[in-house]
Parts: structure tokens; sequence; C-alpha cells
């Protein structure tokens, strides 16, 4: 329970922490929940296998992919999402061409191996940063979160800045992604999921340093300052570097 505390009370902090960073290195992006039917996971690979030529002939990349441990965890609220079998960040390297791909004839040929392996597949898009230096550390601790900020309080996250920075650093949190979130639909399936306001993917270097900030008192006072009385929902998954 410590741990799940920890790693969700951090999640707040390192969104209000990216808040005020120089929006020069911003891109568009999406990062997509995947549900697998029984079975699924080979049907998918086999789909991709095929999609990589296209995905180098579009500039379509694959950022990272993670999967979660099935666990879940409101920091608060109640949110009933059910945890994706698969994450991934991807990109366009020409947002254009993202019409052009799927409207490729080599694309629609294998496009039903993919609804053969998904029962439903969500995807969120917008814009914000991608590390240029993703952790590539399977052993490092990561999490999902999705936050939900009541919209009149946002500028609190604005005042916790200062602190958030070099708490972050000393605790050894990395960001792998920060996505503004400015549309969320179902491509395969229904999408039940409430539009968050931003999404992170972050990992730690272990256990330790992770349960290091609920005892940092610069997160506390921050903490009961301004993140719990800013915050509507927010929903942390754990999950691994695949």
């Amino acid at each position: 329970m410590l741990r799940k505390l920890t790693l969700a009370l951090t999640f707040i902090l390192g969104q209000l922490a990216v808040v005020n960073i120089s929006h020069a290195d911003e891109q568009e992006f999406s990062i997509a929940y995947f549900y697998l039917k029984d079975g699924g996971e080979t049907k998918l690979d086999e789909f991709r296998t095929k999609a990589k030529p296209l995905w180098k002939k579009y500039g379509l990349e694959i950022e990272a992919s993670y999967k979660p441990n099935g666990e879940k965890y409101s920091v608060l609220g109640i949110n009933n999402m059910t945890v994706p079998d698969e994450v991934q960040i991807y990109y366009f390297k020409d947002p254009a061409k993202l019409q052009a791909y799927v409207n490729d004839p080599e694309y629609k040929k294998i496009a039903g191996l993919r609804a053969e392996a998904v029962e439903r597949m969500v995807i969120f898009s917008g814009k914000g940063e991608l590390s240029k230096v993703p952790s590539k550390n399977k052993d490092r601790i990561f999490s999902i979160g999705m936050v939900y900020p009541e919209a009149e309080k946002q500028a609190m996250y604005e005042k916790y800045f200062n602190v958030a920075v070099p708490v972050l650093k000393n605790h050894s949190m990395k960001f792998d992604a920060v996505l503004d979130v400015k549309n969320v639909f179902g491509l395969l399936g229904d999408n039940p999921l409430v539009q968050p306001y931003r999404m992170l993917i972050y990992s730690f270097d272990s256990d330790n340093k992770a349960k290091g900030i609920s005892t940092d008192p610069l997160y506390q006072a921050a903490y009961k300052s301004f993140l719990k009385p800013s915050l509507k929902e927010a929903l942390v998954m754990d999950s691994k570097r695949s």
C-alpha cells in the first residue's frame, strides 16, 4: 500500500513539474491502449511484422511499449477504467501522412489481423514532450498516469514548479512522455474513457527511490498546499517496459 500511495502521489508531483517547462520541444504524438482478445498477442505481433515496411514508408515511429501489471489505483475520484494489456507511444514524423497510411491498399490487406487480435483500442492524441533519452532500462519502476484537474485551479500547478523539479531529480524520476491530451477515441471497439487533461509515463531507479518522495518534507508541504486541492481525479497504473 505504501508503494502504491507513493507512486500515485509522485505521479501528481510529476504532472506539476512539467507545466512550466519550455514548449520548444513539443511535438504531436499519441498514446494507445490495447485490450487484447484471448490469444491476441500472437496475431498482433504478426500484424506489426507485416506493417513495419509501411511504418517506414510513412514515417510512423513506435517510441516505446509498456505492459501494465493489471493493477490501477485512483489518487482522487473513482475511475472504472479497465487496465489495458499494452500501452504504446507512437507518432508520425509528418502528421499529414497519417491518412495516406490508413488509405494504403497494403495497410488495408493486413488491418484484419489487428482486428482479430484486439478487442478494443483507445487512442489519446495531442501535443507534448517525449524524452530525448527514453528510459530503456527495463528494471526501472514504470508508471502510467492520467490526471483530471479542476479547470479553474490549474494555476496551482504553476506554484509548485519551483519545488517539483529538484525534488524529482533527487529521487531519480524520469519522464518518457508528457502528453497534453486534445482528443480521445476508440479505433476498435467502444471508448468509455473520459478525456484526461494530461498523461504521463515515468519511472524511478528503484522502489526505494520512489518511496523517498512520500517522506520528503518539500513534497509533503507542496502536496497539501497545492496538489490535493487542485485535482478532481487522478489514476495511476504500474507497468513494465516491454
